[in-house]
């Protein structure tokens, strides 16, 4: 149970802790505990449900397992989404570095626009450079990048920064209810993780009680850091005026912020030419084979640069947020086909646990459409 928990958590816990408190007090200001307990009451709701399907399965990623629910269609569009939704995730990544860095180096609120988009094309170079002629880091190495980079969002938390500092180029400036559904939206990517128990729950081995167990466990400990990140963020927004974090230390966290989300960019795109390989990987009799090995692989530097575009593409006020949603796509089509795979194949009370969050995604994405609708 303790290794399904820790698990969960480690797999959700990742850049999210350094760009989505910044992001969701951008854009929702006092009102912003709110879209953090819709997401992880959601989260844990999706993870909850893939556990109790694939407590007896083997151990498999996300679109093998949909593809042994479904059918290959279904494991094939999960990882085709995903490879593109993880295209704008690092867009999205490398231009927080970038409004970090502006946001140090000068006293005046970053705008964004051509400066920030070179440095954000910067952070992707060296993370592609990286993912391209680097070695995967090993587990120990990651494990230590999860606990430094949630040091460096505390310490931001504490000083609410950057959303002080940049509040333009972090969130678009709407208004409820359209705020809260473009939080609640923006928070998917640092949900991209929830599905991971279709791999840790049949790799335990226990019953479907201790696995459910398991899981609410590790949603405990997302909730606890989230929700802690959010908690100092928003007593340091009520209690500071302004940004006062000192110049010294703002260039120090940039610094580290930059190192961390360089780091995650080259995983990630890594992991993204991976998966794009896999949805383009034909299977026995031409289906698609998900989560298997590929015959035509697709290079990091290609990934790289179709992340390039979307820099460059979303040089505008509210950058960070906007690219955001499309990790936010990938997660929600993952969600949903997961709960059509729920409905489909699952028991009576599975059933209606899967219509009802299939219900809930489907408002979610109206929603979502008709808050962009006012930009």
């Amino acid at each position: 149970m303790l290794g399904i928990a820790v698990s969960l958590a480690g797999n959700v816990l990742g850049a999210g802790m350094l760009l989505m408190p910044s992001v969701v007090e951008g854009t929702m200001g006092a009102a912003s505990p709110g879209a953090w307990g819709a997401h992880l009451a959601l989260g844990g709701v999706v993870a909850l449900l893939l556990a109790g399907m694939v407590a007896r399965a083997r151990p498999n990623r996300l679109p093998g397992a949909l593809s042994g629910l479904l059918g290959p269609w279904a494991g094939r569009l999960v990882d085709a989404v995903y490879a593109v939704a993880f295209t704008f995730g690092q867009a999205a990544i490398a231009w927080f570095a970038a409004v970090c860095l502006l946001s140090a180096l000068s006293p005046l609120p970053p705008v964004p626009g051509p400066s920030g988009a070179a440095l954000a094309s910067g952070v992707l170079l060296v993370g592609t450079a990286l993912a391209t002629v680097a070695p995967p880091p090993g587990p120990g190495t990651l494990r230590m990048r999860a606990w430094a980079t949630g040091l460096v969002a505390l310490v931001c938390a504490a000083g609410a920064w950057p959303a002080a500092a940049a509040p333009d180029a972090l969130a678009p400036d709407v208004s409820f209810p359209a705020a809260f559904w473009l939080a609640l939206a923006a928070l998917f990517f640092a949900g991209v993780g929830w599905e991971s128990v279709t791999s840790s729950v049949p790799t335990a081995r226990i019953g479907p009680r201790r696995a459910a167990g398991g899981v609410l466990l590790g949603t405990a400990l997302v909730a606890i850091v989230y929700l802690g990140l959010a908690g100092v963020y928003r007593g340091a927004v009520g209690l500071w005026s302004g940004d006062v974090t000192p110049a010294g230390v703002r260039i120090l966290l940039a610094v580290l912020v930059v190192v961390l989300l360089t780091s995650y960019c080259a995983t990630n795109i890594r992991a993204a030419a991976g998966i794009a390989s896999r949805a383009l990987a034909p299977g026995p009799s031409g289906k698609a084979d998900p989560g298997g090995s590929s015959g035509r692989d697709v290079p990091a530097w290609l990934i790289g640069a179709v992340c390039l575009v979307w820099t460059w593409s979303f040089a505008r006020e509210g950058a960070v947020a906007l690219l955001l949603l499309g990790p936010a796509a990938g997660a929600w089509t993952a969600y949903t086909v997961s709960a059509i795979a729920v409905v489909r194949r699952g028991s009576s009370a599975f059933r209606a646990c899967g219509a009802v969050l299939a219900g809930v995604l489907v408002v979610l994405l109206v929603e979502v459409v008709r808050a962009l609708s006012v930009l």
